[in-house]
């Protein structure tokens, strides 16, 4: 009959999982509770996202009058945008 050293009340560690390809060592994906397919599904909703609003922010916001009257103009307003967009 063996008897456990362990405190049956302590915490139990979860395992760490092993990660799956250089991707995953090297970002440490897996370690943090994600999947590579998670990541890359995310970084496509992002692209899909910005672009968009490269898109439609001018759209919006360059035909829209101000108090006065004045136009900021697309040109302007989508540089700026993608700009912004790329710093992001």
């Amino acid at each position: 009959m063996s008897v456990s050293t362990r405190d049956p009340a302590a915490p139990v560690e979860p395992a760490e999982p092993a990660p799956h390809g250089r991707l995953d060592s090297y970002f440490e994906i897996t370690r943090r509770g994600s999947t590579v397919r998670r990541e890359v599904l995310a970084g496509l909703a992002m692209f899909a996202t910005m672009a968009y609003i490269v898109v439609l922010n001018p759209l919006i916001i360059g035909t829209a009058p101000d108090a006065d009257g004045n136009l900021l103009g697309i040109a302007p307003v989508a540089g700026v945008t993608a700009l912004i967009t790329g710093v992001s």
